[in-house]
């Protein structure tokens, strides 16, 4: 009897052990080289998360719900607020309910195409619809191509670019008017006329190919078409918290309508800061640890007060600075995945608004210009793996709740030239318009440590 039909016992270990080695570890197997690259996919989701956090915080209409006269109908139609909310809305039920990736794809080019009448059209109350509707389609559609086979890293470019768009939408907007007069005087003036923005048509016109060309190369390979059931939980919270931050600020209104004329009329809206108990109750409803990038984006949102104003420059390449440190962040973030660091970083830039007189408001400048940027794309990096609705949600909500958490209101019509406290005793005014930005921030953070205890 021979043993040639017998397998080799160590040819047979090695053969064994190798297929087993690559199912547990790379599910993707032979992808396990590109999955290192950078590719068109994650190319996709920094370009088009930048367009999400630049349209979501551009202001639309010319008026404001602030300034109609004896009337607050028009908070609920014609404030930046509103296509904010709606943006988040869309977006949401997009993520949640489509599942194809032809679809998720169709949807992220159809926002981009409604995103470009308003660079056409200018500002407009419908303009103010169509990009609420454009950037919804865009997030949900990015947020659901992420649920594939390397979501950690997709999900990770598109929070680095919303990031990116929210802290350089203002400054951008400056190099998008005419520069004849300081751009702090533009408000007074009358409104120019308007023309055709070319750069934001070809930069909303870039981000569509490379989403077309990722999907045709087939980075979105295993998209969430896979997902057996869909979610609930999210889709709520999805749904529930941009409605609330809605109504908080038709409340916000109201209660700027009902100042006095006396001296002391400035005060924080403290009720804005009910909004975090709120999803903190709703991050912690979600499942497992789903709910962190929810609590990381809350803490950005409430540290962030001022952050756009501290990057207007004479020189646009000063803004690749926050470019760079946002993408920093975002690496060290994948690097080591603990979001408690940077809610304490955020903590920080929150605490240092408590300096707001020269020279000692250098330290919030500096903690909002060279601190804010990292510290936020960190946070929320660390956060992540999450489910597409939940980082839809998420990374809707800075604006949707910017103004309910970080609103100061008062008079400004006197204003001394010279304080008589001195900038090492702050006034109670700004003993209290920084503790509720630090109370929010530190109470996320408990709701991040509690959630870490959960399965991953």
């Amino acid at each position: 009897m021979t043993t040639d039909h017998l397998p080799d016992p160590g040819r047979t270990k090695t053969r064994s052990t190798l297929p087993l080695r690559v199912d547990l570890f790379n599910p993707a197997g032979v992808r396990d080289a590109r999955s290192m690259t950078i590719r068109a996919a994650h190319v996709g989701m920094v370009l088009g998360g930048f367009t999400v956090g630049v349209a979501s915080t551009s202001p639309m209409p010319p008026e404001y719900a602030f300034v109609i006269v004896s009337s607050r109908d028009g908070t609920l139609y014609t404030s930046g607020v509103v296509g904010a909310v709606l943006g988040a809305l869309v977006a949401v039920v997009v993520a949640a309910r489509l599942r194809s990736r032809l679809g998720l794809a169709m949807s992220a080019v159809s926002g981009l195409t409604l995103l470009a009448i308003g660079p056409v059209v200018g500002s407009s109350p419908v303009v103010l619809y169509t990009n609420g509707i454009g950037v919804g389609l865009l997030l949900g559609g990015l947020a659901g191509l992420s649920g594939a086979s390397d979501r950690v890293r997709l999900q990770t470019a598109l929070a680095a670019g919303v990031v990116g768009g929210l802290l350089l939408a203002g400054p951008l907007d400056q190099y998008r008017h005419s520069t004849a007069v300081p751009s702090r005087y533009a408000d007074y003036l009358s409104e120019p006329q308007h023309n055709t923005d070319l750069l934001a048509l070809a930069f909303l016109a870039v981000t569509a190919i490379v989403v077309v060309v990722a999907l045709q190369s087939g980075d979105f390979d295993a998209s969430s078409e896979s997902s057996p059931d869909r979610p609930t939980r999210p889709l709520v919270a999805g749904l529930i918290l941009p409605v609330l931050g809605l109504l908080l600020y038709w409340q916000l209104v109201r209660a700027i309508d009902a100042l006095g004329t006396g001296p002391a009329v400035q005060d924080r809206w403290i009720l804005g800061v009910a909004l975090v108990p709120v999803v903190i109750a709703a991050a912690v409803w979600l499942e497992n640890r789903t709910g962190t990038v929810l609590l990381a984006a809350t803490a950005f949102i409430a540290a962030s007060e001022g952050a756009q104003t501290a990057w207007f420059t004479d020189s646009w390449l000063w803004l690749l600075v926050p470019a760079a440190l946002v993408a920093l962040g975002a690496a060290l973030g994948r690097i080591l995945p603990q979001p408690l660091f940077g809610i304490a970083a955020l903590a920080l830039v929150a605490v240092s608004a408590v300096f707001d007189t020269a020279p000692w408001d250098n330290l919030h400048t500096g903690a909002v210009v060279l601190l804010l940027p990292a510290a936020a794309a960190f946070t929320l990096t660390a956060s992540l793996p999450s489910s597409a609705p939940v980082v839809t949600t998420s990374l809707a909500g800075p604006a949707v709740f910017a103004i309910p958490l970080t609103a100061d209101f008062g008079w400004t019509a006197y204003t001394p030239l010279k304080r008589g406290d001195s900038a090492f005793e702050p006034s109670a005014w700004d003993g209290m318009s920084t503790a509720a930005p630090v109370v929010a921030v530190v109470a996320c953070g408990l709701a991040i440590a509690y959630l870490q205890r959960r399965p991953a």
